[in-house]
């Protein structure tokens, strides 16, 4: 843009000060909009950049969702196995354990039995003995 002034090449230095403060200024608001259409399209590309890392990581997050869910459903699944196993061999252990006590039951009352008749039979020969040492005082 050229300006042409009053006065022809006779300017004085105040209109030559102002023409340059108006070139200036219209070069600075060239520049201001210029700055701001560049910030612009930065700012749209920066949000769009923004827009794409924030629906990536949304798929991204879905799919860890997703596998943590299969995840925690097989674990789930074993855990359940393993406790239905283990309910299955204590319920074994259980019964194991109560034929063993039924056994051992058994076996003491048999013992008592035998050391009831034991005594019996110690008791029925002390009288014998009594007995036979009695004849045998008589007899001497």
């Amino acid at each position: 843009m050229y300006y042409v002034m009053a006065g022809g090449d006779d300017m004085d230095n105040k209109e030559l000060l102002q023409a340059i403060n108006v070139m200036f200024a219209e070069f600075g608001n060239s520049m201001d909009k210029k700055f701001n259409a560049l910030e612009n399209r930065i700012d749209s590309k920066l949000d769009a950049l923004e827009s794409r890392i924030d629906s990536k990581l949304d798929a991204l997050e879905s799919r860890i969702d997703g596998k943590l869910d299969a995840l925690e459903s097989r674990i789930d699944s074993k855990l359940d196995k393993l406790e239905s196993r283990l309910v299955e061999k204590i319920e074994e252990l259980e019964a194991r354990n109560a034929e063993q006590h039924i056994d051992i039951k058994d076996s003491i009352l048999n013992v008592e039995k035998e050391v009831r008749f034991i005594k019996y039979k110690l008791n029925k020969t002390d009288e014998d003995v009594f007995e036979i040492k009695d004849y045998l005082k008589i007899i001497k």
